[in-house]
């Protein structure tokens, strides 16, 4: 499930509610990536968390209509 442009544009403003469904639509896709790039599994979690974590303080760099483009954040 991909996020519609005006959910990122309302986490942009500070909206938290919208940057969650930014989370829930990209979260396994992220882990999945994260896992098949790192050794240890335990560390899946974390490494996912600091990915979303560095998205929200990048939020106001994002200006593609096109978020599938959150892969290459990642």
């Amino acid at each position: 499930m991909l996020v519609d442009f005006d959910v990122i544009k309302r986490a942009q403003t500070g909206d938290n509610a919208a940057f969650n469904e930014v989370v829930l639509a990209y979260r396994r896709r992220v882990l999945g990536i994260i896992a098949r790039s790192i050794a240890r599994s335990e560390d899946v979690e974390d490494v996912a968390q600091e990915v979303f974590l560095r998205l929200y303080f990048s939020l106001g760099q994002l200006r593609s209509r096109r978020f599938s483009s959150l892969g290459c954040i990642v």
